[in-house]
């Protein structure tokens, strides 16, 4: 193939990585921006071309992998794992705990707590989830 042919592929692979957006089709266009500037430089034999687009294509994905970002790579996803999410945390209540209920603000929201009395600023480790009620117990530190 001509050096413009790997380049054409080169760019549609580029542009394909803003659907996928996971860094392997940039991996895959630069693999073919190489093969381009191969055959610029002389490297005619099509089998050549595909086995050395191969290589470079397994290799910088790989290294990709292995070496990208701390922010790029997948987490637990936290955003469907139901009432489970909540459990271990750890929580200060603004208010306390009095006769056994009190409320706690977790990220954006207020929940309902059931656990042991407590005065406010105290820190608690939830242990199980209730229905729309964290149940709480206090951190080993706290414990009078």
């Amino acid at each position: 193939m001509t050096p413009m042919m790997w380049l054409v592929i080169a760019l549609v692979l580029a542009a394909s990585e803003l659907v996928t957006g996971n860094f392997v089709m940039l991996m895959l266009a630069a693999a073919a921006g190489i093969v381009a500037i191969s055959a610029q430089l002389g490297l005619d034999d099509i089998t050549w071309q595909i086995v050395l687009f191969g290589a470079l294509s397994v290799s910088l994905t790989a290294v990709w992998y292995r070496r990208r970002p701390k922010v790029l790579k997948p987490e637990l996803n936290r955003v469907n794992t139901g009432m489970a999410r909540w459990l271990g945390r750890e929580l200060v209540m603004g208010d306390g705990i009095q006769a056994g209920r009190g409320r706690v603000a977790v990220d954006d929201s207020t929940w309902s707590v059931v656990g042991p009395d407590c005065e406010p600023g105290t820190r608690v480790r939830v242990v199980s989830v209730e229905g729309t009620t964290l149940v709480v117990e206090l951190l080993p530190d706290q414990a009078a």
